[in-house]
């Protein structure tokens, strides 16, 4: 147990780590802006839902608030891309190994981190009223990304093992 452990604190910690601690920090602010965006957006449309789908009733009587909202989803398409990015580039400086990073260690601390976020949209969800779907929309490209990583990253795995026993 105490192997274990010592094991996880090794493959978890990030301490000296630069490339880990820019990551997180971007993506936290990305994370975060996001989120606050869409709840105020979400708070906005709230105050027009009393008219329902029809855009023209909307423009008409909430024409600042309309165009507000509007806004708000543009700068947010704009967050999810930025994240996706991220994302990716930083997989791909995984797999090119261009720093010293190990892989399990960004993945183990990746699926962490996007774990909590989740969590923390989810909480947050739950007290301004606003749909968790929202909240966690930018999550989605992370986790499929970093599934493809993983998938990628274990047939590399099973490859390197058949190889080395085929040369047995």
């Amino acid at each position: 147990m105490k192997n274990l452990s010592s094991s996880l604190k090794q493959n978890v910690s990030c301490k000296n780590n630069k490339f880990f601690k820019l990551y997180l920090l971007f993506f936290s602010l990305l994370n975060l802006i996001y989120v606050c965006l869409e709840i105020y957006n979400s708070k906005l449309r709230d105050s027009f839902s009393s008219l329902g789908n029809s855009l023209l009733l909307i423009k008409e009587k909430y024409p600042s608030e309309f165009i507000m909202s509007t806004s708000i989803s543009k700068v947010n398409n704009i967050i999810v891309f930025l994240i996706f990015f991220i994302n990716l580039f930083c997989f791909i400086i995984l797999i090119k190994k261009k720093f010293n990073v190990k892989e399990k260690q960004f993945l183990i601390i990746h699926i962490i981190f996007l774990f909590v976020n989740s969590l923390i949209s989810y909480i947050l969800a739950t007290i301004f009223s606003v749909p968790i779907g929202n909240l966690i929309e930018q999550l989605f490209t992370s986790y499929l990304t970093t599934s493809i990583v993983l998938m990628y990253l274990i047939v590399k795995t099973i490859n390197r093992k058949i190889k080395t026993m085929n040369n047995l």
